[in-house]
């Protein structure tokens, strides 16, 4: 997900190339995540390095869902028609000022 991030940062690609890599690496994820449901806690004689082992993963998950989030977001930004123009121009201060000094 590392790749695609800085592949749709730097490329401004439109992730197409990562779908099918993406869909395996999420099966392999939910595989591993019903095996560690499946495994009982209880029936450990130290359960201590389990439940670290399993925080690790949950961290680690966390970190990859903000990534796919972020993702998503650079997806949607790469996906918009170019640069929308300003209803309005631009005014830079100096023409502000000799409008009211005019005025007077």
């Amino acid at each position: 997900m590392r790749d695609e991030n800085t592949d749709l940062r730097c490329n401004g690609s439109d992730g197409s190339g990562w779908v099918e890599r993406k869909k395996s690496i999420i099966g392999h994820i939910d595989i591993l995540l019903q095996q560690m449901r499946n495994e009982n806690l209880g029936e450990s004689l130290n359960p201590e390095p389990i439940r670290l082992l399993r925080d690790q993963v949950m961290k680690k998950l966390l970190k990859l869902l903000l990534l796919s989030r972020e993702n998503e977001h650079l997806l949607l930004k790469n996906s918009m028609p170019g640069r929308l123009v300003p209803a309005f121009p631009t005014v830079h201060s100096g023409a502000i000022r000799s409008a009211y000094q005019h005025a007077e």
